[in-house]
Parts: C-alpha cells; sequence; structure tokens
C-alpha cells in the first residue's frame, strides 16, 4: 500500500512539474495536461516493476524537468515543428524511464539489480535496447512515410504551413 501511495505521488509530481513549468502557456483548450500525463505512462511503464518507490519519485522528478527543458529547448532554439511536444513528452520520457531501469533496478523488488544496486551491465542492456528501439523506430517510420508518399500527399499546402500546422491541422495556438 505504502509503495502504491508514493508511486501515485511521483506522478502527481510529474504532472504538477510538467504543468507548472508551462503554466504561461496553458488555456482552457490546452492540451498540455494531456502530454504531461500521456509522459506518465511512457515514463514509469519500463521501471514500475523493477524500481522502488523513492527510486519512482526521484525518476519522475527527473522526466519531469528533462521533458519539459526538452521542449522549451525545441521550441526556443530550433525549427522543429512537433506540435504537441510529442518527442519531449515522450521519447524523452520513455528513454529515461528505460534508462532509469537501468540505473535503479533493485532485486528487492524484482529479481534483477542496476547500477546503483550492483549491476552495471543493466544499464548497458537498457542502452542497448533503446538504442535498438530508436532504430526500429525510424526505419519503420521512414518506410511508411515512403509507402504513403507513393498514394498521397504526405506534406500539407504551402497556405497551411504559413498559417501554421498548429492552428491549420490541429486547431490549436500553441506556437503560432
Amino acid at each position: 500500500m505504502k509503495k502504491r501511495f508514493l508511486m501515485i505521488l511521483s506522478l502527481i509530481l510529474l504532472v504538477f512539474l510538467s504543468l507548472s513549468a508551462n503554466a504561461q502557456e496553458i488555456n482552457a483548450g490546452d492540451t498540455a495536461w494531456l502530454s504531461a500525463a500521456s509522459a506518465l505512462v511512457m515514463l514509469m511503464t519500463p521501471a514500475s516493476g523493477f524500481v522502488g518507490p523513492i527510486s519512482s519519485i526521484i525518476i519522475g522528478l527527473v522526466a519531469g524537468v528533462l521533458s519539459n527543458y526538452v521542449a522549451s529547448w525545441r521550441a526556443t532554439r530550433t525549427r522543429i515543428d512537433d506540435t504537441l511536444d510529442v518527442f519531449a513528452c515522450h521519447g524523452v520520457a520513455g528513454i529515461w524511464g528505460a534508462l532509469a531501469t537501468g540505473l535503479f533496478a533493485s532485486a528487492a523488488v524484482n529479481k534483477v539489480n542496476g547500477l546503483f544496486f550492483g549491476n552495471p551491465m543493466q544499464l548497458a542492456y537498457q542502452a542497448i535496447a533503446v538504442a535498438v528501439v530508436a532504430l526500429y523506430a525510424f526505419i519503420g517510420s521512414y518506410l511508411l512515410l515512403k509507402g504513403l508518399s507513393l498514394v498521397m500527399n504526405i506534406r500539407v499546402s504551402k497556405e497551411e504551413e504559413d498559417i501554421g500546422l498548429d492552428k491549420s491541422q490541429h486547431q490549436e495556438e500553441a506556437y503560432t
């Protein structure tokens, strides 16, 4: 019961951090809270059966900071059009959750220890898994886009791009 309470508390902290960092941007129809909540799934799924409650709080706090940093960096320093900060929420939280499993895994919770409990190979296994999944996702996405481009237009019109994809495709005013 105590473990479940601390796990829920860490998830609430992640939502709070995600929302508070972007509080000035949130309005009545904003989807930032939904992005933050879905990041929780990406974050804790890899580690959920392998880490203790204190570790889950640390993982949640780091994920909130990392995700917000990546979202802010993308918005202010790049021209990448990631309308709903999908990579910042899902990609960064998922990568951190997988790597954090390699750091914080405990045999007291399951039968595997991570780096902080004397098994540095677990972090290596997690890093290899992250790299393999990233490569698989890239190749799969590339092939799907190439296949779709043979039968349909995969780019929006110049007018829609000038308006901004947030507005023209999602009826959001996040970055326009």
